[in-house]
């Protein structure tokens, strides 16, 4: 076996194991506030800049993003917003997105094997989504194809509220 497929295979194994990684997400537990997040994160979470708030991909008047973690699982760097409710300030959304983008595949293929058949699966030749739905959470890949590295690989978090998700 190659170093590289050895490396994808130990990666797939450890994501498949790993409920620190992927529950709730590590350290943070929905419903937590910010301080809680950033003293949990060990100060690993930080304040996101003006700049990058101004950019973010789900701000709105519901979800307000106000912290930001770079982390590494395994071979996967991430690049994490941590997005709280506008209103309550409570912990409600958490966006990983890749930044080696190289191993989308293997992200992709990891995820379903740790979750297993999807809820729902779309695919065009401009974008991708798969959705899960955990006890605790939904989560959703989406991929924005490039060749040959993927422009856009973002693995989202969000608190499942019922069966459906209604409401959310």
């Amino acid at each position: 076996m190659s170093g590289r497929a050895w490396a994808v295979t130990l990666t797939a194994m450890y994501l498949l194991i790993s409920t620190e990684a992927w529950a709730d997400w590590g350290y943070a537990k929905w419903g937590m506030s910010v301080k809680e997040v950033v003293d949990a994160s060990g100060g690993a979470a930080l304040p996101i800049s003006a700049q990058e708030k101004n950019g973010a991909k789900f701000s709105t008047d519901l979800f307000d993003p106000r912290l930001v973690s770079d982390t590494t699982i395994d071979a996967f760097k991430f690049h994490v917003v941590f997005y709280f409710h506008s209103s309550s300030g409570e912990l409600s959304m958490i966006d990983m997105n890749l930044i080696n983008r190289e191993y989308y595949a293997d992200v992709s293929s990891a995820v379903h094997r740790k979750y297993g058949k999807p809820i729902s699966d779309s695919e065009s030749q401009y974008h991708s989504r798969t959705t899960w739905q955990t006890d605790s959470n939904q989560v959703e890949l989406s991929v924005i194809p490039g060749t040959p590295v993927a422009r856009s690989v973002s693995l989202r978090y969000t608190p499942r509220i019922s069966k459906d998700n209604a409401g959310l």
